[in-house]
């Protein structure tokens, strides 16, 4: 009796590797540990993290050293994501920026002997994402209800769309060179397109035969005229040529294309030329209107002073 009110129980560690319970209710067990443990949102093992150490293990009733993820490790967390900015990293730097942030939050005072990698910290930081977005999901939908943030959701409150914000704006741009590209491929598809049809157009000739080939007669055959043979010399040359027109055509339609790119190009740089001149002039305008003015100004003035000065002198 004296062994169980001390906490302690033979085959298990003393009480002074297990919390003693209060008067009234059930000591926790190596397996009551391992089991609270598991159900903590940042479990950490040794490789991965760290935390507070329990011991406890379902398996053997040995003690293994255990850390534990609090709340407080994910404002220092989300603290060195947002430092490191990798909650905005750009596409190919995301991993280098995870473990800046790893870095950042294993030199902090509170993380001594406690380290964490970018794997466990990226992980983590989707987790809180998830969980934030749902607990926040739930509030909007609820009428009459105050929001209670945790320290580490007070941060996730600015962290999060700002990671949002930067994902919306990859996808955009993302978006828009695909269609760049499509765009590019579905004009170089017409291009060859064309070229082919041209090149079946030369090929075929407006002589050729209906099997395609182009014939003559066979005098060595020593029938009739009417007989036909292909003709392979003819038919190379004319397969070069068709070669070569194609090749011409996609070369005009290329310069074509540059010509009317340059000929907008000049046509852009007229406009430009003559809103300058327009401006130009507008100014010089306004210029000219403003001395004018300044000079009746002065003839006034003038005039005013003088008929004072005659005043005067009648007055005196």
């Amino acid at each position: 009796m004296d062994e169980l009110a001390a906490g302690t129980h033979p085959g298990r560690p003393d009480g002074a590797e297990i919390e003693v319970a209060a008067h009234g209710t059930r000591g926790a067990g190596p397996t009551d540990l391992v089991e609270a443990n598991n159900e903590e949102d940042g479990f950490m093992d040794d490789e991965s993290g760290g935390g507070d150490e329990t011991r406890g293990n379902r398996s053997t009733l040995k003690s293994k050293a255990r850390r534990l993820w609090r709340p407080e490790h994910d404002k220092m967390a989300v603290d060195a994501i947002r430092a490191a900015k990798a909650h905005v990293a750009p596409h190919g730097k995301k991993t280098k920026r995870f473990e800046q942030a790893a870095e950042i939050f294993n030199q902090h005072p509170r993380a001594v002997d406690f380290s964490i990698n970018s794997k466990a910290l990226s992980d983590r930081w989707s987790t809180l994402k998830k969980a934030f977005a749902v607990k926040n999901a739930a509030y909007e939908s609820a009428t009459g209800t105050e929001p209670s943030w945790t320290p580490a959701e007070m941060v996730l409150i600015d962290a999060v769309p700002e990671a949002q914000a930067h994902a919306d704006l990859e996808k955009a741009s993302r978006n828009e060179f695909t269609k760049k590209e499509e765009r590019l491929v579905a004009q170089g598809e017409a291009i060859r397109k064309m070229a082919m049809e041209r090149r079946g157009g030369l090929m075929r000739g407006p002589a050729a035969a209906p099997s395609g080939s182009t014939a003559v007669p066979n005098p060595s055959a020593g029938g009739s005229s009417d007989d036909e043979v292909a003709t392979p010399a003819r038919t190379t040359r004319h397969r070069k040529c068709a070669f070569a027109d194609d090749e011409d055509d996609v070369v005009g339609i290329l310069e074509r294309s540059e010509k009317g790119q340059a000929a907008q190009a000049e046509r852009q740089m007229q406009l430009a030329e003559r809103r300058l001149e327009h401006e130009r002039k507008m100014y010089e305008d306004e210029a000219a209107r403003r001395d004018r003015a300044e000079e009746t100004q002065q003839e006034e003035k003038k005039a005013q002073q003088e008929l004072l000065v005659a005043l005067a002198s009648k007055l005196g």
